[in-house]
C-alpha cells in the first residue's frame, strides 16, 4: 500500500494535463456567449426593460453554463 502523500503510479495510462484543443475552443466560445449575454442583460436592466424578457435572457445564460459544465465533465472524464 502507498503512504497518503505518495502519488499512485498510473500503470498503462498517460496523464493528460491540458484540455483537448477542440474542448478548449468550445469552452472559450461558450464563455464569450455567456459574457455577451450578461452584457445584454445589464443593458436591459438599466432602462428597466420588461421583466419577463430579462428572465428569459437569464434562463439562456443558465442553460449555457449548465451545458458548458456537462462538456467540461465529459472532457475531464477522458483525462482519467
Amino acid at each position: 500500500m502507498y503512504a497518503p502523500d505518495t502519488p499512485v503510479p498510473l500503470v498503462g495510462l498517460q496523464k493528460r494535463t491540458s484540455m483537448l484543443t477542440e474542448t478548449k475552443q468550445d469552452a472559450l466560445k461558450r464563455l464569450n456567449y455567456i459574457t455577451d449575454h450578461l452584457a445584454g442583460i445589464r443593458k436591459m436592466i438599466e432602462p428597466e426593460k420588461y421583466y419577463v424578457d430579462i428572465l428569459l435572457q437569464t434562463y439562456a445564460v443558465r442553460r449555457a453554463i449548465k451545458s458548458g459544465m456537462k462538456a467540461s465533465r465529459r472532457s475531464f472524464a477522458h483525462t482519467l
